[in-house]
């Protein structure tokens, strides 16, 4: 054992139910204490009878047998060997027996320390053990109030195995157990911390379980010669190394803990450590909607998705671990993939809409139609875009007027989108349909609004019923008076004529009334 002592601690964690397979409380499953070794024990019950078997003696001192455990301890080197074990709660009663040397579970023969004394009827400490200072001490005691709770320590050798079978006579609670003495046990391997492990569960159906690869794990836990690493579900299995479970392992509960063995094959030496498992599901992100930009005047959008998780991929190459949102100045289409710490991740995307303010590339008008003239306005542009005469209001999604006099109007077409508003002036053609030459300033002449801004006109001609010439005026001209000659024509209706350069000739009539 050497100096100082060492604690090898035991927690005992009992349950009302039989676990069947190998278990700590079997002799042929024993526990080898090795010298930094702490874990922790699920035993039920008492396991096999070991002393059913012919070549086994019941331990002398015992009545019974309540919650059992046993421990083996081979050696290194020679010396002595004593131990101590302490209830956690100062209170519980511990009996034990010590068989050996001998490396068989079937060879026992007799026990060669036996003690139960209780110790709150013997007025001594709970703890009870092995005492290397008492080497001539008993080697026997109980039970009840018989003795003081620790037997003669050992004298062994190098080699040689002894089993120490331990039982909870009263009480529920785990124990520590503190080794003393000049041998050596062997050493432990070493044992390093394996992180919780999370995957996401993109194998199928969501079902919270998902194949978690074992063997990747083995390199960081021991990577020394003459170590077996195996995993195991429960903490009394990975104590006792049975049912090791397969390396490419599917959880059964979220989240689960899985417990890990690495064990000296020489020596049968090992050591034991936890971590959990846990299965994260798929989870949804959000990008904004019905976005656009104005190409004409674009301003920075920004495209922002839920904050907080490990990483962020963008369709337009940025990406980052706190990278949540972007900026954009360019149509198209954006996409996130955004990566959990679990490995879990997430696609969105969205669409921004290019819009522009129009370009109004022609505005046909039907002339001449007898104040039933019409406008179309013709656009092109990304936007989405409304109408509008005269004002910027009343906007209209038709882009077709009718019902247009002679005049000048302001067309308005104005992007839906907010990119702006444009606006070109286009002149209707038509003629008077009546004038009244009385001095009044309403309709003193006959006139045609705008006439003269058309280039390819030639000359106007007015002519009487009869189709006599009684004016001929130039596009500028402020119109006809109703006079012929100095007199003044009477009401009737009078003709003219319209004569173009590059189309055909319009002609028409109308009253002159006094």
């Amino acid at each position: 054992m050497g100096h100082p002592a060492k604690t090898i601690c035991l927690f005992f964690l009992f349950s009302s139910y039989v676990l069947f397979g190998q278990t700590s409380n079997d002799c042929l499953n024993s526990i080898q204490v090795c010298g930094s070794l702490q874990l922790g024990i699920e035993p039920a019950g008492v396991g096999f009878d070991e002393f059913s078997l012919p070549s086994n003696t019941r331990p002398p001192c015992f009545f019974g047998f309540s919650d059992t455990i046993w421990l083996s301890f081979t050696f290194v080197s020679d010396g002595t060997f004593g131990f101590t074990i302490t209830p956690t709660n100062n209170t519980d009663d511990y009996d034990f027996a010590v068989y050996g040397p001998t490396d068989d579970c079937s060879l026992l023969g007799d026990a060669i320390r036996c003690s139960t004394t209780n110790p709150q009827a013997a007025g001594v400490s709970a703890a009870t053990g092995l005492s290397t200072a008492e080497p001539n001490g008993d080697v026997s005691e109980g039970p009840g109030a018989n003795g003081d709770g620790f037997l003669s320590g050992l004298n062994v050798l190098a080699g040689q195995t002894y089993y120490v079978l331990i039982d909870r006579a009263i009480g529920n609670e785990s124990f520590d157990i503190e080794t003393t003495g000049t041998s050596q046990l062997p050493e432990t391997p070493t044992i390093n911390p394996t992180p919780d492990q999370e995957l996401c569960d993109l194998d199928g159906p969501v079902d919270e379980r998902t194949i978690f690869d074992l063997a990747t794990l083995i390199p960081s836990i021991n990577n020394q010669n003459n170590v077996a690493v195996t995993f195991h579900e429960t903490l009394d299995n990975v104590s006792t190394g049975a049912d090791p479970i397969e390396l490419d392992y599917v959880n059964i509960a979220n989240p689960q803990t899985l417990y890990y063995r690495v064990e000296n094959t020489l020596t049968g030496c090992f050591n034991i450590n936890e971590f959990d498992l846990s299965v994260s599901i798929p989870f949804d992100v959000t990008l904004p909607e019905n976005l656009q930009i104005c190409t004409n005047d674009p301003q920075p959008i920004v495209l922002i998705t839920e904050p907080n998780y490990a990483f962020y991929e963008w369709s337009n190459g940025q990406s980052g671990e706190n990278l949540n949102q972007i900026t954009v100045n360019t149509p198209g289409t954006y996409s996130v993939i955004v990566t959990d710490i679990s490995g879990c991740r997430a696609t969105e995307s969205t669409t921004i809409a290019g819009s522009s303010i129009a370009n109004i590339t022609e505005i046909s008008v039907t002339s001449f139609a007898q104040n039933n003239n019409t406008a179309i306005v013709n656009t092109e542009g990304l936007g989405e875009y409304e109408y509008a005469i005269d004002t910027a209001s009343n906007f209209q999604d038709s882009n077709t007027f009718t019902g247009l006099t002679n005049d000048y109007y302001d067309f308005y077409v104005r992007d839906k989108n907010g990119c702006g508003t444009v606006t070109k002036r286009q002149l209707i053609l038509d003629y008077p349909r009546y004038f009244t030459p009385n001095g009044d300033g309403y309709h003193d002449e006959w006139k045609i609004i705008g006439i003269g801004d058309i280039e390819d006109i030639a000359s106007i001609y007015i002519f009487d019923r009869y189709g006599k010439l009684l004016k001929q005026l130039s596009p500028q001209s402020s119109g006809w008076n109703g006079i012929y000659r100095g007199k003044l024509l009477p009401s009737s209706d009078y003709w003219f004529l319209l004569k173009f350069n590059n189309r055909e000739d319009v002609a028409g009539h109308f009253l002159l009334k006094r």
